[in-house]
């Protein structure tokens, strides 16, 4: 199931770290073990072109226990995938499950507030 208006905020170089839950289709908590994400922030959902893509399989998103089981599929921002951005970006994070069922998780909308320090 599809959590919608996820939003988050952060500062422009700052380390953010979201978790978001995963649920089937009936609303239980879905284990993500096996399993991969992607997560996407784009200008916006027109565009082709994300402009942070952070994966699974790059180490910048893990599965983490919510209600039990690795239900929660934690991502991290670096400091490096914000220092040039600011503004709205909307976010889809999409994971497959270990049965190879995709789903679109969670969508919304990254705030990245400027931070003149560092400018």
């Amino acid at each position: 199931m599809t959590k919608v208006d996820q939003d988050f905020e952060l500062y422009q170089g700052e380390t953010k770290e979201v978790t978001v839950n995963t649920d089937d289709a009936a609303g239980a908590a879905k284990a993500m073990t096996g399993g991969s994400a992607t997560f996407g922030a784009y200008r916006s959902l027109e565009s082709p072109k994300p402009e942070v893509v952070l994966k699974k399989s790059g180490g910048d998103i893990s599965f983490v226990d919510v209600d039990g089981t690795d239900d929660g599929i934690r991502f991290t921002l670096a400091p490096a995938d914000s220092a040039r951005l600011s503004g709205a970006y909307p976010f889809i994070v999409d994971g497959v499950d270990s049965a190879g069922d995709e789903a679109v998780v969670s969508i919304g909308v990254m705030t990245v507030k400027p931070n003149p320090n560092k400018a």
